[in-house]
C-alpha cells in the first residue's frame, strides 16, 4: 500500500484508478436505473419514495467522490473540468462537465433525497441503508469542500 500512502498510485492507466472511476459509474448506472424506474415499480408509495432518497443520495455520494478524486479542489477553479453527468442508465462515455455543474448536481440531488426522506419518513431497515441523517452528512462534507462553512455546520 505504499504507493496509495504517497499519493503515488494515480496515473490513469494505473488499477486504483481505473478501479475507483469503475465503481463508482457502476453506482451511479445503477441508482440511475432505481431513479427512473421506481416511481412505476410495484408498491406502497412511501417505500419507493425512500428507496428514490436512497439511491439520490448513493449517486450524489458516488460524484462527491469522483470529483474529490479526478480534479482539483472547488475553490481553485469551479469551471475546471469536473467530470462526465449521467442522470439516466448508459452505457455510452460523454463530456467532461464543468466542477461547478457536477457540484450542483451533487447538491441537487442531496436536496431531492431529503425532501423525499423529509416527506416520506420510514425507519432504516438495515445500517448500510442511507436515511436522512446519512444525506445531512454528505451535504455537509459537500460544502466543506466547496468552501460553504456556515451551511457545512
Amino acid at each position: 500500500m505504499g504507493w496509495d500512502y504517497q499519493l503515488d498510485n494515480r496515473g490513469a492507466n494505473y488499477r486504483r484508478t481505473t478501479f475507483a472511476w469503475r465503481m463508482y459509474y457502476r453506482i451511479v448506472n445503477n441508482t440511475n436505473n432505481i431513479i427512473v424506474n421506481i416511481d412505476d415499480a410495484v408498491g406502497d408509495n412511501v417505500h419507493k419514495q425512500n428507496i428514490k432518497a436512497m439511491a439520490l443520495t448513493l449517486r450524489a455520494f458516488a460524484y462527491f467522490n469522483l470529483v474529490e478524486r479526478f480534479q482539483s479542489a472547488y475553490a481553485v477553479n469551479p469551471e475546471a473540468p469536473g467530470v462526465p453527468i449521467y442522470l439516466e442508465p448508459t452505457m455510452e462515455g460523454g463530456p467532461r462537465a464543468p466542477l461547478s455543474a457536477v457540484y450542483q448536481q451533487i447538491n441537487q440531488d442531496l436536496d431531492a433525497a431529503i425532501g423525499l426522506f423529509e416527506q416520506f419518513p420510514m425507519n432504516r431497515i438495515h445500517i448500510s441503508h442511507p436515511n436522512v441523517n446519512v444525506a445531512h452528512g454528505i451535504k455537509a462534507r459537500v460544502a466543506q469542500a466547496m468552501g460553504n462553512h456556515p451551511m457545512a455546520a
